[in-house]
């Protein structure tokens, strides 16, 4: 796959994923409701956005003819460059996808805040530590089934330019802001102390 650093400016509708290795099965999660969406959408111009680490069941679907041109790869990269990335993409929608397991429980919800923060609005899954800091049409989206997840990105397709979803994205800042700003959080511990 080509390493992409600029992307068309025909404006695409873009799906984005980040994350390494670990996350195989968290994505194999919404391979399904992927493959329908662009089998759906076979002559609209959508782009699934890859940044990291590109998951075996992509490599696999790729020679598929409706998955063909579509994806868009971008290799690890460090952290300032990360963030500076994953802005210019202008993804429409980030994706989140989490196995349900005692591991996963523990984890940080970093992908919303990441998404949040580049003004991206983000479909998760239902799992912890999701569904502990994101309220569901509120500030993201959380999603259980395969078939969810397809009514999310075609709900999102039909109504990209919906102010609900900067709306969604403007709460999900709010809340990072409130919970998550570290000199509010030594504010507040200084006041204790």
């Amino acid at each position: 796959f080509p390493y992409t650093t600029l992307f068309r400016s025909d404006r695409p509708f873009r799906i984005i994923w980040s994350g390494s290795s670990t996350h195989e099965y968290d994505f194999f999660m919404v391979m399904d409701a992927l493959d329908k969406f662009l089998l759906n959408h076979q002559d609209d111009n959508i782009r699934l956005i890859i940044m990291g680490y590109l998951p075996m069941c992509i490599r696999k679907k790729s020679e598929d003819k409706h998955w063909m041109g579509r994806i868009e790869f971008i290799e690890f990269r460090d952290i300032e460059t990360y963030f500076s990335m994953i802005g210019k993409v202008h993804a429409d929608v980030g994706i989140a996808p989490l196995v349900d397991c005692d591991f996963s429980h523990n984890k940080s919800n970093i992908k919303w805040q990441e998404y949040a923060i580049a003004d991206i609005p983000t479909f998760a899954s239902n799992v912890s530590p999701y569904k502990d800091t994101i309220k569901h049409n509120v500030d993201g989206m959380l999603l259980d089934s395969p078939d969810e997840w397809l009514q999310a990105f075609e709900s999102k397709f039909d109504s990209r330019k919906d102010k609900r979803w900067q709306d969604m994205v403007n709460s999900a800042r709010k809340k990072i802001d409130k919970n998550y700003n570290i000199s509010k959080i030594v504010k507040q511990w200084l006041k204790i102390f």
